[in-house]
């Protein structure tokens, strides 16, 4: 068996924070972003965490596949079938690579994309494993969206306690015309209630970065006296939503705490600042894919556009939950990549550190991996070219 020694004293390749990479720095890498390396004949790839992390192993990873792809010539364009270029002999240039990702949490949310591992060679790095708390498979995340009732359960509260819940035609009520209502935000008494369930949660996953506290999919919300004081006081039926927030922002400061602007909920609070960890997910159902959010050229994307430019100014963590395939149609052309081209770069211009791009549960819609594939290179790089890339 040879020595530690021996075997380094050949040409190597280090992945992580070897021993041999100590003097390597990886500083320059963010997030899951990576460095790339070479000195006296070898390659480091690094991330800037610890290994131990699972940002640093996304990282290490995103890197392994970044080499690949943009030093070797490698594209990993479906979940079936990778292309890699043949030669009996590689010859490189010196490298000092530092790729970093334009979005911190990035999912493509597509039939496809789940399959075989893709998610990784493309770093869509938001896919992950489902939980029992509501998560549908999406990394780093605890409780996902339409939250509220895991936090103040009906079936344990209702009964002692309905004035914890929405009054809805002079009744307290937890169903209304065959849905689920809405909390009573501005009851106090809830909120002990909601920090004691998210610290019982945080405990069960303490690896989850983001935990969702948000409304239910609905507009059934509370028509108390003390509900609509809070309207008239924010303009918005947001604003004691985004107090409880904030609460829960300065109990726990090493999570993200996120909710929905979305129906009911997705207009801006006049007067109320999110603290730093707040995270707003915006979520513009009926959006335009003709026509980007960065010019607003008609009616349905100027609101999206004003959605996301008016949250922009009072919080510094926004996700975007787009949707980009025609639901109604999946088999017919969509042909929104230009659109989605702008939105990236919109996004990134106001504070959107997160997108997650719906498109289809369902095996072979339109264009599925080809679409998959460019998103996944907008998200990592907004100036990415698109054109360039359909050409390849």
């Amino acid at each position: 068996m040879i020595s530690d020694a021996e075997f380094y004293a050949g040409k190597y390749i280090s992945l992580g924070n070897t021993s041999y990479a100590k003097d390597i720095s990886g500083s320059a890498a963010e997030n899951d972003g990576y460095v790339i390396k070479s000195e006296g004949g070898n390659i480091f790839i690094k991330s800037s965490q610890t290994v131990t992390a699972d940002t640093a192993v996304d990282g290490v990873i995103n890197g392994i596949y970044g080499f690949a792809e943009d030093i070797l010539g490698c594209m990993f364009v479906r979940d079936d079938y990778d292309y890699i270029p043949y030669a009996p002999t590689v010859y490189l240039d010196d490298i000092d690579l530092v790729s970093n990702p334009d979005f911190v949490w990035r999912r493509i949310y597509q039939y496809e994309v789940s399959q075989n591992d893709w998610s990784k060679r493309i770093k869509s790095n938001g896919t992950g494993e489902k939980s029992d708390i509501g998560n549908d498979g999406n990394k780093y995340w605890g409780t996902w969206c339409h939250s509220v009732f895991k936090f103040v359960d009906p079936e344990i509260y209702f009964e002692s306690h309905p004035e914890y819940y929405a009054l809805i035609d002079g009744n307290r009520r937890i169903e209304y015309n065959g849905n689920t209502t809405q909390l009573c935000f501005t009851n106090s008494d809830i909120y002990p209630i909601i920090e004691a369930k998210l610290a019982e949660f945080i405990a069960e996953y303490p690896d989850a970065k983001y935990w969702d506290f948000s409304i239910n999919d609905n507009n059934f919300y509370c028509q108390c006296d003390e509900c609509e004081k809070s309207y008239e006081k924010y303009g918005s039926r947001a604003g004691a939503l985004i107090e409880i927030l904030n609460k829960l922002a300065k109990k726990f400061p090493d999570k993200y705490i996120s909710t929905l602007a979305y129906m009911y909920t997705k207009d801006v609070p006049e007067g109320i600042v999110c603290e730093k960890n707040v995270n707003i997910v915006i979520a513009p159902i009926e959006t335009s894919q003709l026509y980007s959010s960065k010019y607003g050229d008609n009616e349905a994307s100027a609101e999206a556009k004003k959605m996301i430019e008016d949250w922009s100014a009072v919080c510094d963590n926004l996700f975007v939950w787009d949707y980009v395939v025609d639901f109604k149609n999946l088999l017919m052309p969509y042909p929104n990549f230009a659109v989605q081209k702008d939105n990236a770069e919109f996004y990134k211009e106001n504070n959107v550190r997160s997108v997650f791009h719906q498109g289809s549960r369902e095996k072979g819609d339109e264009l599925a991996c080809m679409r998959s594939y460019l998103l996944a290179k907008q998200l990592w790089n907004t100036d990415t070219d698109v054109n360039a890339l359909l050409g390849k």
